[in-house]
């Protein structure tokens, strides 16, 4: 048979532009944990002690890992 082109598998595929969806960083020192919990305050959110990054404002996550796709064909 003819050999794979896999660029021809895109061919007639509609455009897609991802839209840019990358925030914006900010590091944030504490000196003690007192200065943290006032900054929890501030935001309004709790952030655990292995929090690495929050959102501002909180973001709600949709729970990916609980969908399933089934082939009903």
């Amino acid at each position: 048979g003819e050999p794979f082109d896999p660029n021809a598998e895109w061919q007639g595929m509609p455009e897609f532009q991802q839209e840019d969806l990358t925030g914006i960083k900010c590091i944030v020192h504490f000196e003690n944990e007192s200065d943290m919990k006032d900054f929890e305050k501030l935001v309004g959110q709790h952030i655990p002690d292995n929090t690495k990054s929050i959102w501002y404002p909180k973001k709600e996550w949709a729970d990916m890992a609980s969908l399933r796709y089934v082939n009903e064909s």
